[in-house]
């Protein structure tokens, strides 16, 4: 696995609400991998990747996504997988997978180069997201796949029985997000910011997961842990909210089934010779 160096470490400058660099991200990373790579594996194979493919993985977490395209590609084939935090990719290795420290924001990307660009769950916590999607596009082959995944949160904060606490903490994470440049709504936009870009063979699916309150607390613990700071600053929730929602997600005997944000896995081809 080669190893090439980045140019930057903070795309936000700071203001990024999630630091991939804690010591438990690589865990929070697994477990969200968990929720979400059955429908990214479906939609890559559905795209026919296979021997020979040059694909680029932005924002590649710890690594699930480039594993899976540096198997389907073969020898033959290159993954080159970026983040601001590579380090959670240690474990990955591949003779035709290179890892780079990249910051999407404001490095340069090859242009015209990979037959798949693909970024999960990325593009939603950047402010610079609408100058980014053309910029993906660039470093497609023409005839390339680009293939977004971000969380339309329309529906965080639904549950059932009905809880007024879990509703109030769930908007104020969403709050805290975008006061950080989030869009939490950006999965729905997904299939028109491709079509006005031009791609063409545009598609795309929607995966929504519930699941009782505990089993989802290693995806939600550590992303409010994340947050803390940043509601209570803004005002957004009281401590007393928090510590009363991790009690329920601690609580193995809870019946509340949380309906998690839909992740909305869009497809679009460059077409242009």
């Amino acid at each position: 696995m080669d190893r090439a160096p980045g140019a930057r470490s903070n795309a936000l400058d700071g203001k990024y609400a999630l630091d991939t660099a804690q010591p438990d991200e690589k865990q929070r990373l697994d477990e969200q991998a968990k929720l979400w790579d059955p429908l990214s594996f479906r939609q890559l194979a559905s795209l026919g990747v296979a021997d020979g493919w040059r694909c680029l993985e932005v924002g590649g977490g710890t690594g699930t996504v480039a594993r899976w395209l540096s198997e389907r590609v073969g020898r033959t084939g290159q993954v080159v997988g970026t983040d601001l935090v590579t380090r959670w990719m240690d474990d990955v290795r591949a003779p035709n997978l290179q890892v780079r420290r990249h910051d999407i924001v404001v490095d340069p990307l090859e242009e015209s180069t990979y037959d798949l660009v693909h970024a999960r769950l990325v593009l939603t916590h950047l402010p610079q997201r609408d100058a980014i999607v053309p910029k993906l596009i660039g470093a497609l082959k023409p005839g390339g796949w680009l293939l977004l995944e971000d969380a339309d949160s329309q529906n965080f904060g639904v549950c059932h029985p009905p809880h007024a606490l879990w509703a109030h903490v769930a908007a104020a994470i969403l709050g805290a997000l975008d006061s950080a440049g989030a869009d939490h709504e950006y999965g729905r936009r997904l299939p028109a910011t491709l079509r006005s870009a031009g791609l063409t063979d545009i598609a795309a699916e929607g995966l929504l997961h519930t699941r009782p309150a505990p089993d989802l607390a290693p995806v939600f613990l550590p992303l409010l842990e994340r947050l803390r700071e940043r509601i209570l600053d803004l005002g957004l929730a009281t401590a007393a909210d928090l510590d009363g929602i991790v009690d329920e997600f601690h609580d193995e005997s809870s019946s509340l089934w949380i309906f998690w944000p839909i992740l909305v896995s869009t497809r679009g081809r460059r077409g242009d010779a």
